[in-house]
């Protein structure tokens, strides 16, 4: 992934890291730093995808000496401007997000900023923002993150800015045929796939899960186990997994819960 879009995802997590914390300026905070993450989008685009293009539409206001429809991102004028940034760059872009949907956020943001009166920003005035930022994310570089990614990237940040080690966040989706499937952003030995694989299944379905059924999970998860018999069984002299069924054991499980994060 890009760097700048790297830089984009990150302002975004701590702008929902603020307004998901207990600080009162919380969501004034965050809405100011969703504005500055769209900003960057449009210079960032503009400056990777745009160069050497003609404009497909341009605005009336700061045009070069050229006609209209001949205009090279080179070429624009004020693109310290934010609405004429807008104006340049989503008309160029396939998304359904206009430069009047996005204006009076950042209108908004501008008096959180510059007036002197106390203003609180809403809930669902820094969501929306948000979101419109995160589909602006994927439009402009093609990055759509599901709401447990971005849940990951978030706690990611903030143990990056707490100096803290990252969290080895796991989540466990439904698969079609009542089993689950292992979702994380991190590597993982067989052994402990063959751990969360049961850990998942001993939730989902209430019961000790077969041999096949954790083979089938592995195999859903991208971690087909060869000699998957002998990797349990290896798990289960370490006192692991328990003899005669496929389940952790108290200490097993124990070691699971303390070493990563579910989702």
């Amino acid at each position: 992934m890009d760097p700048w879009v790297e830089d984009i995802i990150e302002q975004l997590c701590i702008a929902q890291m603020l307004a998901e914390s207990k600080v009162v300026l919380g969501n004034r905070l965050g809405m100011i730093i969703v504005d500055n993450a769209i900003e960057y989008m449009m210079k960032a685009y503009g400056d990777t995808k745009l160069v050497g293009q003609v404009l497909k539409a341009c605005p009336e206001t700061g045009l070069v000496d050229k006609p209209l429809g001949m205009i090279k991102w080179t070429e624009v004028k004020d693109r310290r401007n934010f609405s004429l940034l807008l104006d340049w760059v989503l008309p160029n872009v396939n998304t359904k997000v206009t430069a009047s949907s996005v204006n009076p956020y950042h209108n908004s943001r501008n008096a959180l900023y510059h007036q002197s009166s106390p203003l609180s920003v809403e809930p669902k005035q820094f969501g929306d923002y948000l979101g419109v930022a995160k589909q602006l994310l994927s439009d402009l570089f093609v990055v759509s993150l599901d709401e447990k990614e971005w849940k990951i990237r978030v706690q990611n940040v903030k143990n990056a800015i707490l100096k803290k080690e990252a969290v080895r966040l796991v989540a466990f989706s439904d698969t079609d045929d009542g089993l689950v499937r292992i979702e994380t952003n991190i590597p993982l030995r067989n052994t402990e796939a063959i751990q969360l694989g049961t850990h998942g299944l001993v939730r989902k379905l209430g019961r000790s899960p077969s041999m096949d059924e954790l083979n089938k999970v592995l195999h859903y998860s991208g971690h087909t186990v060869d000699q998957l018999d002998v990797q349990v069984s290896q798990l289960r002299k370490s006192k692991i997994l328990m003899r005669g069924k496929i389940a952790l054991t108290p200490n097993g499980r124990k070691r699971v819960l303390k070493k990563y994060g579910f989702i």
